[in-house]
């Protein structure tokens, strides 16, 4: 598959065409046109575009955009990508798979980029970047607990931060993740255990593969 883009006006166009109503998360996919007129004349502007590109004939899309847009609302695994950066705005991402294809969708202002990488985690941890364990070891407790390792927990917390962000398997895990200055730490909950741990990307891959 070519990699290629979407305005967000054409993702609005393109998922009612194909009757898709599935939530569209991390991305925001605004509604274009009040009026039906102007809906028909955003939808002509938008397959105008594909056609030039080569994305669409005759007001039909071709067979690798319905698949990618498809595979957005019906996947097998799911991957959602939240990142801010200090000083910058919020960086969003999806990566999905459905059957033996995988799809990278990354947010750019007004675009949504898409992409074949090799596997959904792959996909996933090459997103963020290149940053060392942090300093310490893995700590889990409970959440009303005052133990040593919330205490530590604690510590890590109070590291001046660069940058944080979320990968969420959808409906099975929500891992926080935080650069500081002596490196990165992630954070997760499970059956009601909290664990905060140094974790490079080989330790975000495991995590998310064991997860999906």
């Amino acid at each position: 598959m070519t990699d290629f883009t979407l305005s967000l006006a054409a993702m609005d166009i393109l998922r009612q065409q194909l009757g898709i109503e599935a939530s569209a998360y991390p991305f925001e996919i605004p509604h274009n046109g009040v009026t039906p007129e102007q809906r028909v004349g955003i939808r002509m502007a938008v397959f105008a575009d594909l056609e030039r590109r080569g994305l669409a004939h005759r007001g039909k899309l071709s067979a690798e955009i319905e698949d990618a847009l498809t595979a957005m609302a019906k996947w097998d695994a799911a991957i959602a990508v939240v990142g801010i950066e200090e000083g910058s705005s919020c960086a969003r991402a999806l990566v999905v798979s459905a059957g033996t294809r995988v799809y990278r969708i990354v947010q750019d202002n007004q675009l949504l980029r898409f992409d074949r990488p090799a596997s959904v985690v792959r996909g996933t941890v090459d997103l963020l970047p290149d940053v060392k364990a942090g300093q310490g070891r893995s700590v889990t407790f409970t959440a009303d607990s005052e133990s040593a390792d919330a205490l530590t927990a604690g510590t890590y917390l109070k590291r001046p931060r660069r940058r944080l962000g979320q990968l969420s398997v959808v409906d099975r895990l929500e891992l926080t993740w935080f650069d500081t200055d002596v490196g990165r730490y992630i954070s997760y909950a499970q059956d009601g255990w909290l664990t905060y741990a140094p974790a490079d990307k080989n330790r975000i891959a495991a995590l998310l593969q064991a997860a999906i």
